[in-house]
């Protein structure tokens, strides 16, 4: 009930304002208005108050949706604080965060009229902000930190120290000066000389605020992430989305500073420069978002653990999986970076190392900085505006622009993430390759690591993929209970009891636990003192039984009695014992009433402990820990929307040592797993009919399987190209099992397939062993002993796996195998890429009652043996498979072949289609296991899935680009607004000047002359089909239409032909939800230029109808003559095959209401422009064809359903 809520929300903070800068809060005279009563701070000087009224018009909305409308009902309140009312945007803001958002906003702008130097500092803090406003992604642990950074002096490079304290209030004093209103203008030209730089680089920009530059200033440059070169497994493994924008937010909270400003006042610029990195849906924030992310209101955090479902959740500005590491990197050391940079000539790379040697020391002189001049080792398949480097690239760094530099420092460290760690930030010499970020080798990393949030958020884990977090502990605990563990979780300063040991402990004691009720008690029977504290874990065993218990002390008030709580009882796994039984309270032991017990306190330090005795610690901790559907439960059921709820807050259930361990698990995964086949908590398995799924497999549990560098896949497409041109492969990759025993596999999944350890011999030379049969990677996968498979397995997992192999693609050359008999044996690691990780359950069937009497069969003779169904069931076959070498096929135990989805291993070629390789899957014919029934393929697109992109034959292709999606009008305003642009062309529109700008409009440059071979007024209009005025016309869209079409013809009478690029004939518009429009003047140098002029043509024939819900949603503009080519048949342009414009602005997805249409036309005309992904070309040699409208309305909707896009509702009516 919104209502309610919201009366709820107004009753609390009139009890209790928000702010101490608040008097009261009351309820306004009308429904859903209310009254704040605001008191400028003290230090201010300013006294009374002020009244700011505010109104909710639709309470159904509040509070998620809800619109807000804010003004001052005091009288002779200064325009100042009504502008800073003006830029509160209280969409979708609670009560509680709207107040707080406008007492930052209003005491930001009083104190910057009113206060003290000292107030103003962009060192110093104020009554409203403190160090968390600049460091917005840190908890308080962080705070520890914060003294150390604002101490770090590097040389002469950061203007830190005593010496400097004389400058501040020159320096002050020039800052204040430079916002003085007379100074203000000379900000816009470096302002827009910046922007301008980066925008040609490549990138969207963005302002918010002070959109000149002044007070309060934001600026945002984003990118596309499909633009970044990233694989389908990097993006799925660092939950990214590539239809969505990479922003970086920069902040600047004392007025814009280039480059050269910051460079000469360094020790101001860190605190007055502030950085946060997140993405979007759009390309870029809203000024709510933008101020949220640097206040304490709702700061900017990784990737949510929890979606709320709210559409604008989803796609607002949100954090990444690395954005606390990100935006404390480019907080504490972005600035001394480029100092090092600019005054040494050093390269990124350089410049790191210098600053990780000499960081926090005085050196006497300057060292050798040859050292630290070394070439960038740029990796060579990476996109060129990931590895620009403008510092480089010009010859006066000082006048280069500073958001395009900090944007190419923030793609350099994502991109390539794996290379750094998260927490030092140094470069790590790894030995191997790895998918996922971490740490470097350095134990106080990994503690901030872990200890301070810096890795991936366990409960997201838990919540959104539970059979591989299972998946992940089964595989630790295979490993540590077989001693095999390399690696520890060194440095978290974990505490767990002391290994078992026959000789006499100190730190054991012996006390009586009573079990009679709950919560049981534990009576301690020496001392004056209780030996434990309340919340401390201890490890209780009856050296009479075998049940090991763990408790948490809740209370030590009434010792000598201590009070626990629930026990955590160990499960039993012993070789003999059925794995996931239930304990068994041995004969002979109470079933309650007290007992003596040997107590354990978890006080043993898990770094001095030896070799043998971390193994044995890590398995007994993960014994402790809950099932992994037991912690999305409680995790689900503890959450709510304004509370994330942690497994830290878990206290009776998870100790501190079991916690850790847990997120070690999970945050040292280095690859990517993604489940194909559900399995729920009692370990049954879903049926699935995936596309993704490989047939043949039977019930295994089958993941998708990716592991090396981000680059891996590119790396690996490259060798198959090479291969194929090398060998002239027809197939030119295979399949092939590797199998290897379930400890190898905690370390596997971390650093990669690699041959560096023998496991099994090397009979057939060095190299990774793969076979064809997955009868032998059984072989090698399984155990040494039978009795040896059972205590391997994690008593508390829903999989309880027994075994692991996967199945991996590899370069079809066999010629430069080590070895392909019996085994195929492949060196090059290159060529090997994972595909798929199969999995075998282990269940427990207990022996059936004999009818006869017989005897039971004893605990110890329960045996355990593959899930009884593990056969090779008729399932669906994918409907686009993989066209497999007959001779190099992978086969089943019973030498089938296998059957490999299309949607998983397809890759465009260079053509974008899809390669021959990709086919309908035929019918099978009856075999043993399929019962003698014929398989049904139907003919339907691959579902999309991790892994290389999913190419599918598909009539419009596949676009994106950043001109589908339209650019706001401030945005556009900041980089035009020169005034000799203005001078010169005083007539012209935003819009129109931006084509000129940035090569959208003739390629000439302005003249006094138009020059266009265009004609304006000669279309025939008998050739164009029109329709009446339709019957759903109505007065809003009507007066909108008509609005929109006036402005649209002031233009085009102000503005030269040539430089505008569109025309409407006035004449032929009879009907206002029917516009015929022409495109002409194009870039001579564009080949849809040279295609008009070979065919005679001076203008592209369009057409924009608009339904009766406009301008709620979009037009439908589609091209009516003449015929482009397809994207298959290598046209682009964002033209359909039917001729629909393929741009999510077109559609309910990307759509605004208050766009112009003036705007439109300029951005359907930017994307038929756009040479991304290829540049639009016409049919030639048919003559000049038409469109129907038929085929382009099927056209549209083919392109929403394959993008995701929302048609809108009055589309059919068209």
């Amino acid at each position: 009930m919104p209502r309610k809520q919201y009366l709820q929300h107004l009753t609390e903070v009139s009890h209790k304002p928000p702010d101490k800068n608040i008097e009261s809060v009351r309820r306004g005279e009308d429904d859903g208005s209310f009254i704040i009563s605001y008191k400028p701070p003290t230090s201010s000087g300013l006294e009374g108050h002020i009244e700011i009224t505010g109104l909710i018009p639709d309470l159904a909305d509040y509070p998620s949706d809800h619109q807000t409308y804010l003004y001052t009902s005091s009288s002779e309140v200064p325009a100042y604080i009504t502008d800073a009312l003006n830029t509160v945007e209280g969409h979708g803001l609670s009560l509680f965060q709207l107040i707080q958002l406008i007492v930052m906003s209003l005491n930001k702008v009083v104190l910057q009229k009113h206060g003290s130097r000292k107030a103003m500092k962009p060192g110093y803090t104020t009554e409203y902000e403190d160090e968390d406003t600049f460091m917005p992604d840190f908890e308080d642990e962080d705070d520890l930190m914060e003294e150390e950074e604002d101490n770090d002096s590097i040389g002469g490079w950061s203007d830190d120290g005593a010496a400097h304290l004389d400058e501040v209030d020159h320096e002050d004093a020039q800052m204040n000066d430079a916002l003085n209103d007379n100074n203000r203008p000379e900000i816009l030209p470096d302002l827009r000389r910046d922007l301008r730089e980066a925008k040609s680089a490549g990138f969207r920009v963005g302002v918010l605020g002070d959109i000149k530059g002044g007070i309060d200033c934001y600026i945002s440059l984003s990118i596309k992430i499909s633009k970044l070169g990233l694989s389908d497994e990097a993006v799925n493994a660092w939950k990214l989305d590539k239809n969505r924008y990479l922003i970086l937010l920069i902040h600047f909270n004392h007025y814009y500073k280039p480059l050269a400003i910051l460079l000469r006042h360094s020790y101001h610029a860190k605190q007055s420069v502030q950085f946060c990195v997140g993405m979007s849906k759009h390309y870029k924030p809203t000024h709510t978002e933008a101020i949220s992310a640097f206040s304490k209101v709702q700061p900017m955090q990784n990737e949510n653990v929890y979606d709320e479902g709210s559409k604008a959740a989803d796609e607002g500005f949100r954090g990444i999986f690395i954005s606390r590491p990100l935006n404390e990197l480019l907080n504490s050391r972005l600035i001394d970076l480029v100092i090092q940079r600019v005054e040494y000539t050093l390269s990124w790379d350089g410049s790191e190392r210098f600053l990780a040697d000499w960081q926090g020391k005085q050196p006497q002189h300057i060292p050798n900085l040859e050292n630290y001049r070394t070439t960038e080792d740029t990796p060579a398949n990476l996109p060129a505006i990931v590895v620009l480097d403008s510092l480089a690239d010009v010859s006066s760094p000082t006048a280069a622009s500073f958001p395009l530099i900090a944007m190419q420092y923030t793609l350099r460290h994502l991109v390539r993430c794996t290379e750094f760690c998260l927490v030092c930030h140094n470069k790590i010499n790894n030995s191997f390759e790895a998918l996922k970020p971490y740490v470097c080798s350095n134990p106080l990393c990994l503690y901030q690591y872990m200890a301070l949030g810096f890795g991936p958020s366990i409960e997201y884990e838990i919540i959104s993929q539970p059979t591989v977090v299972d998946l992940l502990i089964s595989f630790c605990y295979a490993s540590a209970k077989s001693n095999s563990l390399t690696d520890f979780p060194n440095g978290m300063n974990l505490l767990v009891p002391r290994r078992d040991s026959i000789d006499p402990d100190p730190l054991n004691f012996q006390a009586e636990l009573d079990r009679s009720e709950l919560p049981h008690t534990l009576s301690c029977t020496y001392g004056i003192t209780s030996p434990l504290k309340r919340g401390e874990w201890i490890r209780v065993r009856n050296p009479q039984a075998v049940d090991t218990y763990y408790y948490r002390v809740e209370d030590t008030s009434c010792f000598p009695k201590i009070t626990l709580s629930m026990p955590v009882v160990k499960p039993i796994s012993t070789p003999m014992d059925a794995v996931g039984a239930q304990p068994v309270t041995p004969q002979g032991a109470p079933d309650e009433g007290c007992e003596q017990v040997t107590c354990t306190t978890f006080s043993v330090n898990f770094d001095e402990m030896d070799y043998g005795a971390k193994q044995t610690a890590i398995t007994e901790i993960i014994d402790t820990i809950p099932p992994v559907y037991d912690m999305k439960t409680w995790l689900e059921e503890n959450t709510t929307i304004a509370s994330q709820a942690s497994l830290r807050n878990w206290t009776d259930r998870i100790s501190p040592a079991a916690f850790g361990v847990l997120r070690w698990i999970i945050a040292s995964n280095r690859s990517c797993i993604i489940p194909v086949d559900e399995v729920d908590k009692e370990g049954n398995k879903a049926e699935d009919t995936r596309e993704s799924r490989v047939w043949g497999m039977g019930d295994y549990i089958q993941f998708r399987f990716a592991m090396g560098a981000p680059d891996k896949e590119q790396r690996f497409v490259k060798a198959v190209k090479e291969a194929q041109q090398k060998h002239a492969l027809k197939y030119p990759t295979l399949f092939a099992f590797h199998g290897s025993p379930l400890a190898n596999w905690h370390s596997i999944v971390r650093e990669g397939l690699h041959f560096k350890k023998t496991s099994h011999g090397r009979a057939f030379g060095h190299g990774c062993y793969h076979s064809l049969h997955l009868s032998t990677s059984l072989h090698y996968s399984s155990q040494l002993g039978k009795s040896n498979q059972v205590h391997l397995v994690w008593p508390n997992s829903c999989l309880k796996v027994n075994q692991a192999f996967c199945l991996n693609e590899i370069i079809n050359a066999p010629s430069e195998f080590v070895s392909t008999t019996p085994h195929l044996v492949v060196a090059q690691l290159d060529w090997i890429q994972t595909r798929y990780l199969f999995v075998t359950m282990q269940k427990e069937f207990p022996p059936k009652p004999s009818p006869h009497g017989a005897a039971q069969a004893t605990p110890k003779e329960a045996k355990f043996q593959k899930k009884a169904d593990y056969e090779f069931k008729v399932i669906p076959v994918p409907n686009l498979i993989f066209d497999q070498d007959p001779l190099m096929t992978p086969l089943n135990t019973k030498s089938e072949k296998l059957i490999i989805p299309a949607a998983i291993t397809t890759r465009f070629n260079e053509s974008g289609k899809a390669p021959e390789r990709t086919q309908v899957a035929p019918a099978l014919a009856p075999g043993p296991t399929s019962t003698g029934k014929l398989f049904k393929v139907r003919r339907s697109k691959v579902s999309k899935a991790l892994g290389s992109k999913s190419n599918v034959n598909t009539p419009d292709g596949d676009y994106d680009s950043d001109a589908t999606v339209q650019t706001e009008n401030e945005d556009l305003l900041i980089l035009l607004s020169d005034d000799e642009g203005a001078t010169k062309n005083a007539g012209t529109t935003i819009f129109s000047r931006a084509a000129n700008l940035f090569g959208i409009g003739s390629s000439k440059k302005k003249e006094t002359t138009p020059l266009t071979d265009f004609v304006p007024g000669s279309l025939d209009m008998l050739d164009i089909p029109l329709i009446p005025p339709p019957s759903y016309a109505s007065s809003t869209a009507t007066r909108r239409l008509q609005g929109e079409l006036k402005a649209v013809l002031r233009t085009q009478e102000s503005t030269p032909p040539h430089e505008l690029g569109w025309y409407i004939n006035p004449d032929s518009v009879t009907n206002v939800y029917q516009w015929i429009f022409e495109f002409h003047s194009f870039d001579e140098n564009l080949p849809l230029a040279q295609d008009m002029k070979s065919l005679g043509l001076k203008s592209i024939i369009l057409e924009a109808r608009f339904g009766s819900s406009f301008p709620m949603s979009p037009p439908f503009i589609r091209v009516i003559k003449p015929r482009f080519l397809g994207f298959q048949q290598g046209g682009g342009g964002h033209v359909t095959l039917g001729g629909a414009l393929c741009m999510e602005l077109l559609t309910n997805s990307g759509w605004s209401a208050v766009s112009s249409l003036e705007s439109v036309l300029l951005q359907v005309r930017m994307a038929m422009t756009s040479t991304e992904p290829r540049p639009a070309r016409l049919v030639l040699g048919r003559g000049i064809q038409t469109y129907g409208a038929g085929e382009a309305k099927e056209a549209y909707i083919r392109a929403c359903k394959l993008h995701g896009w929302e048609v809108p509702a009055d589309f059919a009516a068209f």
